[in-house]
């Protein structure tokens, strides 16, 4: 099968048949300008201001020739210059990739997010909603001739401000003209009318004047008294008298309290992005200064915003990233999922209980104390089983009790502490402490980074959709903290894409892989979901490389030669995700900088010095990996 646009288009849409997809994907990895192509053709179906085609000029498009270059019936002659034409202009390559996108997904069901339908139907409806009656021809069943489709030129969105049609076409000269005389006529008929009102009003004045003066039948009087005595009816009287008055609300249930009661439990967000996870809705709703929280409560702290939690004489600090359960029952209780916050011993005996998998442990921090708990989940390279993520103690000064399953430990500060899910206790004195264990907050920066971050956030809006938006944004500070918003919810739909995104950065792409990798760790759904958008993305080839370059090598993996040859061979991938993890990998193994390989550009001197290093078994030294640590 000969690699054209179309049947490019067709592998990337996963539209060939089995026998012709390992064809074109070996010719794809051996063409330099198709790789090209396929990196272009993602960057221009991502430009938003990108406009279709247009239909006048030296380079219109009329739309039946796109439609007829899509269903295979253009002329061979005609097919060159239209290929020629879409290799040159990003429009044209825009529409024929998208449209062609478009029709490969007819028939199969579209996986749209709950937040993104919401917020379709709350669209306010724009120009391109309003019916428009067009001047195309009815299709003839005698002739079997087609209409061609009218298109409208490209215009910049605007207000929805549909305009009315002209009065002329909806009515005709004539109908203007006979309500003109019909006006003109009714005008003259009332002016030259007598005017009989002032009559009407003087004659009613007097027929009023004239019954008042007659003199009344017998009766009158007493039926008019009797009428203005008339009791209320029975019913009416016992309703009036039977209705309670409305009770009023106590002022703990007012959305308006100021303040919790003593052993209440509430959030003081601030300027602060936090979330409490709505059972009922199956999504997060954010919350705000002073909101209640129940016991059990589900809460998402977006980094790197620091949100406050009190409960009666105790008080928790959540910071960046933090995902936990909280409890308002004594003694405060948190089931921390990922992330880190910061507790606050009591000037009473009030301990802090953390659950870390089956294990409780229990933290009794003295006055004043401040002991910080991180949790960070991470694959042991070369393995895809998750194993549970040990929960980290910090302790900055002072001292803290740390008892777990019978296991109890004084950690004088400073000093930090692991529990593992089994119960065991490991304290390592005099260690470098983070620094955000203190009492100090967050930093200026954080704080200047927390303010452009929030901006994206609306209030009562949905996380999945802010989060979203936030990974367009021009600010990679920004782009960073969406991606690692979009990880602590568990969407790895939206995160899968970027690392085949080039018209992002490079960081970007890093960030995105980090957060797979931390989903993988975590086991379950979470990981199921990330090995799901891999194969909706890449195939499932090309999944379970890109898997495999997520998780690692082991110790004994990167001293044999064939996995150097397979990352070489991933070189030349043509999914600049797939490219990007094997140039990282290799230089992990090998302890050497990339030798001019760039991902963006695979062909050149860096691809062919890493094949000569594999051609001449160099490229293998039996030295240690160098740790890929994921970026905080």
């Amino acid at each position: 099968m000969r690699l054209t646009l179309r049947t490019l288009l067709a592998w990337l849409d996963d539209k060939l048949p089995a026998s012709d997809v390992k064809q074109i994907g070996k010719q794809v990895s051996e063409s330099p300008f198709a790789q090209e192509v396929i990196d272009r053709t993602y960057r221009v179906m991502r430009q938003r201001r990108l406009l279709v085609p247009p239909t006048t000029g030296p380079d219109a498009t009329d739309p039946n020739t796109v439609a007829a270059y899509l269903s295979d019936e253009l002329a061979p002659d005609d097919v060159v210059e239209f290929e020629k034409k879409c290799l040159t202009s990003d429009v044209h390559l825009a529409e024929v990739a998208s449209a062609h996108q478009i029709l490969s997904l007819i028939g199969h069901k579209a996986k749209v997010p709950p937040e993104a339908r919401h917020r379709m139907y709350r669209l306010i409806k724009g120009r391109e909603s309003v019916k428009r009656v067009s001047a195309q021809p009815v299709f003839s069943e005698a002739t079997h001739e087609t209409p061609k489709r009218e298109t409208v030129p490209p215009v910049e969105w605007t207000a929805p401000i549909v305009p009315g049609r002209p009065i002329n076409e909806r009515l005709g000269i004539g109908a203007l003209v006979a309500a003109l005389l019909a006006v003109i006529g009714w005008t003259a008929y009332t002016s030259l009318s007598p005017d009989t009102s002032r009559e009407d009003v003087l004659a009613a004045n007097r027929s009023q004047v004239i019954q008042a003066t007659l003199p009344k039948p017998p009766g009158a009087d007493t039926a008019e008294a009797n009428a203005a005595a008339q009791p209320i009816a029975p019913t009416t009287v016992a309703k009036t008298e039977t209705k309670a008055p409305e009770p009023v609300k106590p002022e703990a249930e007012t959305k308006t309290a100021a303040a919790p009661k003593p052993g209440a439990m509430s959030v003081a967000a601030g300027d602060g992005v936090i979330y409490g996870w709505n059972a009922g809705k199956s999504a997060w709703n954010r919350l705000v200064d002073a909101d209640p929280i129940k016991d059990g409560a589900r809460l998402l702290n977006l980094d790197p915003f620091w949100t406050n939690v009190t409960a009666g004489p105790v008080q928790a600090s959540l910071i960046g990233g933090a995902k936990l359960t909280i409890g308002t029952s004594q003694p405060f209780t948190v089931t921390l999922d990922d992330g880190r916050a910061l507790l606050k011993g009591a000037d009473v005996d009030h301990p802090y209980t953390v659950k870390v998998g089956n294990s409780r442990v229990t933290i009794a921090p003295g006055p004043g104390v401040l002991v910080g708990i991180e949790r960070a989940w991470s694959l042991a390279p070369g393995s895809t089983e998750a194993t549970a993520a040990p929960l980290v103690v910090y302790v900055s000064s002072g001292e803290a009790t740390i008892d777990s399953g019978g296991n109890k430990e004084v950690v004088k500060g400073p000093a930090s502490a692991s529990v593992t899910s089994g119960g065991a206790i490991r304290v390592a004195g005099n260690p470098k402490l983070p620094g955000w264990v203190g009492d100090t907050g967050a930093s200026p920066a954080e704080k200047q980074l927390a303010a452009r971050f929030a901006k994206f956030f609306r209030p009562g809006g949905a996380i999945l959709r802010d989060l979203v938006e936030a990974v367009d944004s021009d600010d990679q500070d920004i782009r960073l903290l969406a991606i690692r918003g979009l990880g602590a919810i568990g969407d790895a739909e939206m995160i899968v894409p970027v690392l085949n995104n080039a018209s992002t950065d490079a960081a970007t792409r890093a960030a995105a892989a980090d957060v797979l990798r931390s989903l993988l760790a975590r086991g379950g759904d979470s990981s199921k979901g990330v090995r799901t958008e891999l194969t909706n993305v890449f195939g499932q080839e090309w999944a379970d490389d890109v898997e495999k370059l997520l998780v690692g090598f082991t110790a004994e993996e990167t001293l044999l030669e064939t996995t150097g040859a397979e990352l070489v061979r991933l070189l030349t991938s043509p999914e600049l995700g797939t490219r990007e993890l094997a140039i990282t990998a290799l230089k992990a193994i090998t302890h050497r900088d990339a030798l001019e390989y760039d991902p963006l550009k695979p062909e050149g001197k860096g691809l062919k010095a890493w094949q000569d290093l594999l051609h001449k078994k160099e490229l293998i030294k039996g030295l240690p990996p160098a740790p890929v640590l994921p970026r905080k």
